[in-house]
């Protein structure tokens, strides 16, 4: 008896269980959040496409007109603008099929595309934290952040959307792996997922380096397993990399080619301010743009030199955060990885930073936000008490003020010219800005607008030759053909070896009956481009009037097989007056 008086008595633990993702709350609010989604971007669908992208991608686009065996054979095997990402082609194959180049679709599509995507986030987070708080408030930020509104708005951004989704669900099966005692089968199926998110947008080789870091966060024992597991994963990233830059360079779009010249301070000035620039735009997202043009070299604008200190203020942060570390640490690396294969360490292009480059490495800081919120709910801050209160009321005015932001984002996507207008009002020396709103006004036929434009594109960039030629088309449009060729000329002592300058003489030259000067012209371009397919179809006009008829049928077959509809229309028309 006297032993059982002093037998000490264990205290009972109770096992942590995970809060069930099946309740009708989680999918009542699940439901609650795509609905707002839905009516936040549910307006564009009467949207027009830009000419930005849109008209390379979908509408002057062959490879999706062909519905076919050969036809999809042809998407997997032809890179588009420099990049190698059939996925998307794919869907706008099947969308053409259905309802031809109704844009109402295709914009129906992307919002149907981000809302699975937030799906896929939500589901992610969930099972990385068995927390609703945190799947959910990653949800909402993703689905409403205004820095995201342009992949769902931009019908040519539909691979942003579409491989995000895939990626998602490989990191699900990697974390079922995890969980499952390391079944090779959820490997398998995770390295399926991430070969077709690569397949939808190359960025997604960023899958890879993420999977390590989910090793971390998991507090997963270092072994020969981690690593070997892991060789399939780092061969299709590697695989895809160098596809990439193949094809890049193909297109003759090498960032090497393009690097910007700053002197070494402003240079890492500017490298330094594109990471601070995201984190800004991730709590303030005011004064938003499309895109971002560089500063001119020298002294740089004020923002620059004040962004000098976030790098050391994040490692402090870090360094301060305590049992919250962790979760800041996934977070972050979370960003860098996902964004480090779009931020442009050295300055290139046309452009240094772009809103949709966060959404996929924005989940990061919405990670952390959403784990913070669940730190002060569950008091495991000193300071939790005075401030959990408050909590729920400062979150929803954060939702409130992003989804006001999105809502008067939205109308900046309606058409070309509101959405160059837009950029222009906030960046008025950035001529690619006057550039695209200057073909936009030409084809609603204000040629007044468009040549006030290219002529500001040729005020700013003076050895501009595409600018030249631009103009050099309006004036053509108006039968100002003398003006025309001089703009051409220009052109052509700025760049001699410039196709559009030769194939523009030529049509000049064939419209004044100057045949054997205009087939000069197209054959210099073609000897330039062997794959200018309008040189080859302009060439063989001329062909016809010099009654060279063999000539005009192997041009016009070349043309065809290029991919030219106009071309096939010709050849069948001959044919049958035959």
């Amino acid at each position: 008896m006297s032993k059982n008086k002093n037998k000490v008595k264990q205290p009972v633990v109770k096992a942590i269980v995970p809060e069930p993702d099946h309740s009708f709350r989680n999918k009542a609010a699940l439901g609650a959040l795509l609905v707002l989604t839905l009516l936040l971007f549910g307006r564009s669908v009467n949207y027009e496409f830009v000419n930005w992208d849109d008209f390379d991608y979908i509408t002057n686009n062959p490879l999706i007109r062909d519905f076919s065996f050969g036809g999809f054979k042809n998407i997997f095997s032809t890179p588009v603008l420099g990049m190698y990402n059939p996925l998307p082609f794919v869907v706008y194959s099947i969308e053409y099929k259905l309802w031809g180049l109704d844009p109402k679709f295709f914009h129906l599509f992307n919002i149907i595309f981000h809302l699975l995507a937030t799906v896929a986030i939500y589901r992610f987070i969930f099972d990385l934290t068995k927390r609703f708080e945190t799947a959910i408030i990653v949800a909402i930020l993703f689905a409403i952040h205004p820095m995201h509104v342009g992949v769902v708005l931009w019908a040519s951004q539909t691979k942003t959307s579409l491989f995000l989704i895939f990626y998602f669900i490989g990191l699900r099966k990697y974390l079922s792996y995890l969980s499952s005692g390391f079944k090779i089968k959820y490997l398998v199926y995770a390295s399926l997922l991430f070969v077709i998110a690569c397949l939808a947008k190359p960025s997604a080789v960023t899958f890879a380096p993420m999977l390590f870091l989910l090793d971390y966060y998991k507090s997963r024992k270092i072994d020969k397993r981690l690593f070997l597991e892991k060789i399939p994963f780092v061969l299709i990233a590697a695989a895809f990399s160098v596809l990439t830059l193949l094809t890049h360079s193909d297109e003759g779009d090498s960032i090497f080619e393009m690097s910007r010249s700053y002197s070494l301070f402003n240079n890492i000035l500017v490298s330094n301010y594109s990471l601070a620039f995201y984190i800004e735009k991730l709590f303030l997202p005011l004064d938003l743009q499309t895109i971002y043009s560089y500063p001119d070299d020298g002294i740089l604008p004020l923002r620059y030199y004040l962004a000098l200190p976030i790098i050391p203020l994040i490692l402090w942060l870090v360094y301060k955060a305590g049992s919250f570390r962790k979760e800041m640490i996934f977070g972050l690396l979370f960003f860098l990885i996902a964004i480090s294969v779009l931020l442009r360490i050295v300055p290139s292009g046309f452009f240094g930073m772009a809103n949709r480059y966060t959404y996929l490495s924005f989940t990061g800081p919405f990670f952390i936000i959403g784990q913070f919120y669940v730190y002060i709910k569950e008091n495991k801050f000193s300071w939790s008490p005075k401030v959990r209160r408050y909590l729920p009321l400062g979150m929803g005015v954060l939702f409130v003020f992003f989804f006001a932001r999105s809502n008067s984002r939205v109308p900046v996507w309606e058409n070309s010219t509101v959405l160059f207008t837009n950029i222009i009002e906030s960046q008025p020396r950035f001529a690619l800005a006057y550039s695209q709103r200057s073909l936009a006004r030409i084809e609603k036929g204000d040629y007044a607008g468009g040549m006030a434009d290219i002529s500001k594109v040729i005020e700013l960039e003076p050895n501009n030759a595409e600018a030249y030629i631009n103009r050099a088309e309006f004036k053509c449009d108006l039968k100002d053909y003398e003006s025309a060729l001089a703009d051409i000329e220009h052109a052509i002592r700025i760049r001699p070896g410039f196709v559009p300058a030769y194939n523009n003489r030529g049509k000049i030259r064939l419209e004044h009956k100057k045949y054997r000067e205009a087939y000069d012209d197209f054959s210099k371009a073609i000897a330039l481009d062997p794959e200018c397919t309008l040189c080859y179809f302009n060439r063989a006009l001329v062909e016809v009037q010099m009654n060279n008829m063999p000539g005009a049928i192997s041009d016009w077959k070349v043309a065809e097989k290029l991919g030219m509809p106009e071309a096939t229309k010709f050849l069948r028309q001959y044919t049958a007056s035959r």
